[in-house]
């Protein structure tokens, strides 16, 4: 359990990650992959997880959080930010959270990262999509300001959210490099690497 292990170093991804995103990933829960990816997979393939590696300042954010396990660190957590137009207006999230380390509160430290770098980048605002039957996601997007769209329910059980970025309230990892070649959405990112998911969602299990 949580309570007795370290507390998690949060720190922005490295493109050397691509083999510890895999292994978070494989290590998850079917139903946390599931709510995840929005679609199951086996096995987390290593074009996905190169894919979900890379970063770029101009126009998205990545963390992990990490712990030390007998000297090799393991990610416990992911979350990230990318910008889906091509103004810088809005920004497409995800978290995942590692099943053990659902409740620990590693998801509001996360969340917290994601809103200080939007505001700081001038993203005017957060969207978000999860399973409907994801609850327990749905009442932290909540409390953390989101709200459903109108008719945000489809028939692919998606719940479409949104919120503005408020000013940050301290400076994050890195300041914005500028706004260059902007990417569609995170998951047609994702979808050219290869991985059979289906489009975008926030986290796994229980987020917070």
């Amino acid at each position: 359990m949580y309570h007795f292990q370290p507390r998690p170093v949060i720190r922005p991804l490295r493109s050397s990650d691509a083999a510890a995103m895999a292994r978070f990933i494989d290590t998850l829960e079917p139903r946390s992959r599931r709510l995840r990816f929005h679609g199951g997979i086996a096995q987390c393939p290593l074009a996905l997880a190169r894919r979900m590696t890379e970063s770029d300042a101009a126009s998205n954010r990545v963390w992990v959080a990490c712990v030390l396990c007998d000297d090799v660190e393991l990610i416990v957590a992911e979350a990230r930010w990318v910008v889906v137009d091509e103004y810088g207006l809005h920004a497409e999230l995800a978290i995942c959270v590692a099943d053990a380390w659902q409740g620990s509160g590693l998801a509001d430290r996360l969340m917290a990262e994601i809103l200080a770098t939007a505001a700081w980048a001038q993203i005017g605002f957060l969207d978000a999509e999860v399973l409907a039957e994801n609850g327990r996601m749905l009442a932290f997007m909540q409390r953390h300001g989101f709200d459903a769209e109108l008719h945000a329910e489809d028939g692919d059980g998606i719940v479409r959210l949104c919120r503005p970025v408020c000013a940050p309230l301290r400076a994050p990892f890195r300041a914005r490099a500028g706004v260059a070649d902007r990417p569609r959405g995170l998951w047609h990112r994702l979808r050219a690497a290869g991985a059979r998911v289906m489009p975008s969602n926030l986290a796994a299990g229980r987020a917070n």
